[in-house]
C-alpha cells in the first residue's frame, strides 16, 4: 500500500534504498489518507509490519513503524514537546506531529502548530499529489470544528468567519491550504516565521497562465472581400448574354495614363 510513495524517493545509496526520515514521510502520508476514514491507525500499522517482511527496505521500514507507533500511542504532551523542538528529527516532529492532529483536546494553538509542520512537509514536493485532497479535507474539518468555540481564538467576531469562509470556500487543494491557514493565523496566539507566511501566499496565488498568441485583428471590409471572392458567381444565362453583347459593342482601345505626369494637348 506504500510502496508506490517508496517509489518517489530519490535513492542515493542502493544498499539502504531509503532513509528512516524519507520511509517516515511516505507513512504520515498514507496515514493522513487512510485515518481521514476513521480507520485505526493500529490496524493500519500492524498491516504494514506485517507486509514489511519481504521487503529489501525492512530494517528501515520497522524503525519508521516503531517510531510512528511509539508516538501514536504516546504521551500528548510528549508529542507536542518534541513536535516543538526545533533541532529534534524531522521524522520525529512530523510523527508527533500526526499525533497532535487526530487529538480532540488539542489547542487551536498547537493545531495550527501542527497543520502547519505537516503541510510545508509535504506540499510543493513528490508527496503532494498523494495527500492534497485529503489534507485539505481534514483542515477545513477540523477548523469548522473548533470556531464552534469562538471563546478559545483571538478576535472571534472577525477571525470566525474568516476562518468559516476559507474552510467552506469552493476553493481546493493548496490553495485553500493556504487560505485556511492564513485565516487561522489570525486567531491564535503563535509568531510565524515572514518566509513560511510567504509560503502560504504563494498557495493562494493564482497558477501563471500562458498568453494567448496574439490575434490579428480582422478587417470588417476585407473579410467582406474575400467572402465575395471566395462566393461563386450568381449570373443567370440571360446575364452572361447582355455582358458579352456590350463588350462586342464597346470595344475601344486601351489607354494608360501615367498617375505622375499631367495630361498635356497633342500638338501633332
Amino acid at each position: 500500500q506504500f510502496g508506490q510513495g517508496i517509489n518517489l524517493v530519490t535513492i542515493a545509496d542502493p544498499s539502504s534504498i531509503a532513509s528512516v526520515m524519507n520511509i517516515v514521510v511516505v507513512l504520515v502520508t498514507a496515514l493522513l489518507v487512510r485515518l481521514r476514514a476513521s480507520v485505526n491507525a493500529q490496524d493500519i500499522l500492524a498491516i504494514w509490519r506485517s507486509n514489511s517482511s519481504e521487503l529489501p527496505i525492512k530494517e528501515n521500514l520497522i524503525l519508521a513503524l516503531d517510531l510512528i507507533e511509539s508516538m501514536l500511542s504516546g504521551d500528548l504532551n510528549s508529542a507536542l514537546t518534541v513536535m516543538k523542538t526545533q533541532d529534534a528529527k524531522h521524522e520525529n516532529r512530523l510523527a508527533a506531529a500526526l499525533k497532535i492532529v487526530h487529538n480532540i483536546q488539542t489547542s487551536p494553538e498547537d493545531l495550527f502548530y501542527a497543520h502547519t509542520f505537516i503541510a510545508t512537509s509535504l506540499i510543493d514536493n513528490e508527496m503532494e499529489d498523494l495527500v492534497l485532497n485529503d489534507l485539505t479535507d481534514l483542515l477545513s474539518d477540523q477548523w469548522l470544528e473548533k470556531i464552534k468555540l469562538p471563546a478559545m481564538l483571538k478576535l472571534p467576531r472577525i477571525t470566525v468567519p474568516q476562518i468559516e469562509g476559507a474552510c467552506k470556500s469552493s476553493d481546493i487543494g493548496k490553495k485553500k491550504i493556504g487560505m485556511i491557514l492564513l485565516a487561522v493565523y489570525q486567531a491564535v496566539s503563535l509568531r510565524m516565521a515572514y518566509t513560511v507566511l510567504q509560503q502560504f501566499r504563494s498557495w493562494t496565488e493564482p497558477m501563471p497562465e500562458q498568453e494567448p498568441e496574439p490575434k490579428t485583428a480582422q478587417n470588417p471590409i476585407a473579410q467582406q472581400i474575400i467572402k465575395v471572392m471566395e462566393d461563386p458567381p450568381h449570373l443567370t444565362y440571360e446575364d452572361g448574354e447582355a455582358l458579352r453583347q456590350s463588350i462586342e459593342e464597346g470595344k475601344i482601345p486601351v489607354k494608360f495614363d501615367s498617375p505622375f505626369e499631367p495630361d498635356e494637348p497633342d500638338n501633332q
